[in-house]
């Protein structure tokens, strides 16, 4: 080949490289109204049914003993998450000192909010996260108050406790920080890892239940369910069978990227938000 040709070829090639690269930073500039993340090519409706009857072709496990459901509950549903059309979705990892926690990345850029109930002096997941994604406001609840000036370096701190035995039921935080002191109608991400007080806690997402009934909108959440870790909290594993049978039923929320923590047996979960306009406009539809 002339030397000429192969000039010409490497300018071309260098010209449609640079082309792309431009395009892809004025997508990804934080300019309050740019689009950030890529179209998704599923609706919600697609998500729910195929996420509907995959848990729902799995029904006698969900039936069977209460022991193996627990033990084995993130073997069967991680493969809806291969099955179906989850895979579609924009899914990033986040990690702390201990744990991966997922989000799915918004489709603009605008300003969310993030709630941390737990925060287990680590804020690593919460720093790797803004540097993922800038404009996000922070607020942490938190009954030790060691975790104060260690949540304050990203955002807001609230020392309050989540509440025992009942979780939010008997907590500040759903019914006072939520929308008096935070004045928040809308969550975009939130991270529960209370220790055990959330078993109960999670119910009140159900479909027209306490969360419902404030008219607070949450539209994805990573929650870490931790097993015989509280005392005074009994029938851990029906509770649990019961909130992912009902997640099934209500059609509100799907489940993603099940994970069993090795030895302690914890389990983890990342609940998005299918049925709210908001949620699926930013999230998943564009």
């Amino acid at each position: 080949m002339k030397r000429s040709h192969t000039v010409l070829i490497y300018c071309v090639i260098y010209s449609i490289a640079l082309y792309c690269l431009m395009n892809v930073s004025s997508v990804n500039e934080f300019d309050g109204k740019s689009r950030v993340g890529y179209i998704s090519k599923v609706s919600p409706n697609t998500l729910l049914e195929d996420f509907q009857e995959c848990y729902r072709s799995k029904l006698p496990f969900f039936t069977g003993p209460l022991d193996n459901f627990w033990m084995n509950y993130t073997y069967f549903a991680k493969n809806c998450d291969y099955a179906t059309s989850v895979k579609h979705l924009d899914i990033r990892a986040v990690s702390n000192t201990d744990e991966t926690k997922y989000i799915i990345y918004p489709k603009y850029n605008e300003t969310l909010t993030m709630l941390t109930l737990g925060v287990g002096k680590d804020i690593d997941g919460e720093i790797e996260l803004r540097r993922l994604y800038p404009n996000i406001d922070f607020y942490g609840a938190d009954p030790v108050p060691e975790n104060k000036p260690i949540y304050e370096k990203i955002g807001t701190f609230f020392p309050v406790a989540i509440g025992k035995n009942g979780g939010f039921r008997s907590s500040r935080v759903l019914k006072e920080s939520y929308r008096e002191e935070i004045a928040l109608n809308k969550i975009d991400i939130m991270w529960v890892d209370t220790e055990g007080s959330e078993f109960g806690m999670m119910e009140m997402l159900h479909l027209g239940e306490e969360v419902d009934k404030k008219g607070i909108v949450i539209c994805q959440i990573n929650v870490e369910y931790h097993l015989n870790i509280m005392q005074g909290i009994t029938n851990e594993k029906i509770t649990f069978r019961k909130f992912i049978t009902r997640i099934v039923e209500d059609g509100k929320y799907i489940i993603v990227r099940p994970y069993t923590v090795p030895i302690v047996n914890y389990i983890r979960l990342v609940l998005i938000n299918v049925s709210d306009a908001e949620c699926k406009r930013l999230y998943i539809t564009g």
